[in-house]
């Protein structure tokens, strides 16, 4: 995995991400605008689609006078991206009257459990869940 590092201008946002959606960065985050004027980008891309990421970059940004990107290497990523042949959602557990639900998320060897609040249709918990 890599990490490209983009400053441009405000007006570059939108066609940035869709540069990460498109070319299926496996994560992407926009930081505040700078003093500057820019905002920083980073994409984290696979070895797969790095060239194609930094070609589309090239065009989107090509013509800026102020843009400058950077590839920079990451040393670990965590948790590891697991690659799922097949996915099934459980739902463990349900606390009433809470939205809180544990699910089981398996696919392949991996199997993780996930703590999450669900809101019926807009509306509160009758009680705050606990904070974890």
């Amino acid at each position: 995995m890599k990490i490209i590092e983009i400053l441009a201008d405000g007006s570059y946002l939108q066609a940035l991400q869709s540069v990460a959606e498109r070319h299926e960065a496996a994560d992407y985050w926009v930081g505040p605008e700078g003093k500057d004027g820019r905002h920083e980008i980073r994409f984290l891309v696979s070895p797969e689609k790095r060239q194609e990421t930094l070609d589309a970059l090239q065009a989107v940004l090509g013509n800026s006078d102020t843009a400058k990107w950077f590839l920079l290497s990451v040393e670990a990523a965590l948790p590891r991206r697991e690659d799922f042949d097949f996915l099934s959602l459980l739902v463990t557990s349900h606390h009433r009257g809470t939205g809180r639900y544990t699910l089981e998320v398996t696919g392949g060897n991996a199997r993780r459990l996930i703590s999450c609040v669900i809101f019926d249709r807009g509306r509160w918990p009758t009680r705050a869940p606990p904070l974890a």
